[in-house]
């Protein structure tokens, strides 16, 4: 009796038990309704991708720390007011469904921006910050710059919260501007040799916490130490960079500096000659011209490599190679190959320099 008890009980769990496996295997690969709390006449924001317990981790690396923060209280004055770049602030309720895939998606566009930073606030264990800045429902969105609330976002279709994110990050796009045009004179007075004024220009960058771009700087700075003839100090301004700011390594500014430190290494450690590491660059610019021999026209180029000539050194091998193909066992082109090697093949200038250097050796 007592089996047939307990037989009858299991068949009548059973199938019950079955819709219960059905229903949330289904309502873990369906899309996340993220509108829940949003006013009833705003229209849901839907996310296609399956929701996974993986794509849900909460440890944020080093590197993102730098453009995402949990605010609090204790530090929003700082992180959002104070701030010298756009902010662009997300109240989230801890246990509402929409937080998740919200979070994730806030995450992955300000990572790819980069020209903001996100800040989050928990609304339900700080409401009083919550009530300071303005928000009214949860989830929400502001946008601040300079101290100032610029947008809000109250809910919509994705589109609409792509644009919002959009204005948000254009919001610094008078700040690049400015960044732009101290680079650029920065590295106008290099082509003129004029260092001093040229690292007071990158120290500009550096200096001014509005501006965002301290690797940019520190990276022009690299610049100037090598073309003052100072390796050591080239390396030490990278290993700076490196350590300080990691997730900036990918510009192409700061790319650039690295590699030609790189070969500025590179070459200090070959041995090309005392009279080519002690002359100036006028003098072996002089000397290059007047004789016309590829010998003087290679220890031309290493003098600009060491110096961070990118560009003039590559012409001086082309040069080279354009006279005499087969000169010193093929020594100009494997330099050029070393600088494409280097630099990477995404800088227009080796791109440009390789096509010159197929055309010279196939004619």
């Amino acid at each position: 009796n007592f089996r047939k008890r307990m037989a009858g009980r299991i068949n009548f769990r059973l199938p019950q038990l079955l819709r219960t496996i059905q229903t949330r295997t289904h309502f873990q690969h369906r899309p996340f309704i993220l509108s829940s709390v949003f006013p009833s006449n705003v229209q849901r924001i839907a996310l296609s991708r399956p929701i996974t317990s993986c794509q849900f981790s909460t440890t944020i690396n080093k590197e993102k720390t730098k453009y995402i923060n949990n605010i609090d209280q204790t530090n929003y004055q700082k992180e959002i007011i104070e701030s010298p770049v756009p902010v662009l602030v997300y109240f989230y309720g801890e246990y509402h469904p929409s937080t998740k895939p919200l979070t994730e998606l806030l995450e992955e566009k300000t990572l790819e921006n980069r020209t903001f930073r996100l800040a989050k606030i928990n609304a339900e264990k700080t409401p009083e910050l919550a009530k300071i800045l303005g928000a009214k429902i949860v989830p929400s969105l502001m946008s601040f710059y300079h101290g100032k609330k610029a947008g809000e976002f109250l809910g919509g279709k994705v589109e609409l919260l792509e644009k919002f994110i959009q204005e948000t990050s254009a919001l610094s796009d008078s700040v690049q501007i400015h960044v732009k045009s101290l680079k650029n004179r920065g590295h106008q007075l290099l082509q003129i040799n004029d260092v001093t004024s040229a690292a007071a220009t990158f120290k500009k960058l550096i200096e001014d916490e509005t501006l965002n771009a301290q690797a940019i700087g520190l990276a022009g700075l690299a610049r100037c130490a090598l073309q003052d003839k100072k390796l050591e100090l080239a390396k030490g301004i990278i290993n700076e960079i490196n350590q300080n700011h990691p997730i900036e390594k990918d510009k192409e500014e700061v790319r650039l500096a690295c590699s030609l430190v790189e070969l500025a290494e590179g070459i200090e450690k070959e041995e090309v000659g005392e009279e080519v590491k002690n002359k100036s660059i006028e003098e072996l610019r002089k000397r290059a011209s007047e004789t016309g021999d590829a010998k003087d026209k290679y220890g031309l180029a290493c003098g600009l490599l060491r110096m961070g000539m990118l560009e003039t050194a590559i012409e001086e091998c082309l040069d080279i190679v354009k006279k005499d193909k087969r000169w010193n066992n093929e020594g100009a082109r494997k330099l050029l190959l070393r600088i494409f090697d280097v630099v990477g093949s995404s800088s227009p200038t080796v791109a440009l320099s390789r096509q010159k250097l197929s055309a010279l050796w196939f004619t």
